[in-house]
């Protein structure tokens, strides 16, 4: 029996002393053969077993791809939008320094904010957005009224 040939019903009989010493389980190269699996464990019938077949790769090398330089590398000094960032970085930088704000004059500036948005009224409505506010008002009123109804009733 050798290793990648098909096990047969015929190579299964034949085997009777498996694991003993001074069995002639030996490949060609003098290392041990891997024991024969029985067709009996686990394998669904009709199915057929082959035992593995492990080689070596003629080539042991794996393949490796091409280096290729980034083109844009090394330029950003000369990127004119990037020159401008930071000479504005640098200009801030130079300025005098901000003074921190206190956690009650955010709070204050952020009430301020919403203070004068909600008064402005800075949206507009629809004219189907309306439609369907008013009939949902209509709606609403109706259903008190029929409350109101059965209650009285």
């Amino acid at each position: 029996f050798r290793a990648g040939h098909h096990l047969s019903a015929d190579d299964e009989n034949t085997k009777t002393n498996e694991g003993e010493p001074g069995d002639d389980d030996t490949e060609e190269d003098g290392a041990p053969a891997p024991s024969v699996i029985s067709r009996g464990n686990n394998v669904p019938e009709g199915m057929e077993e082959w035992r593995a077949r492990v080689e070596y790769a003629p080539y042991q090398k794996t393949p490796r791809g091409k280096t290729h330089r980034d083109k844009r590398e090394g330029t950003i000094e000369r990127d004119a939008s990037y020159v401008k960032f930071v000479k504005d970085l640098e200009a801030q930088m130079e300025g005098p320094p901000v003074a921190p704000m206190s956690a009650e004059q955010a709070l204050e500036r952020r009430e301020a904010a919403e203070r004068a948005s909600s008064g402005k009224g800075d949206f507009k409505v629809s004219a189907l957005l309306k439609y369907v506010m008013d009939k949902k008002k209509k709606e609403m009123a109706l259903r008190t009224a029929t409350k109101a109804a059965k209650a009285a009733a």
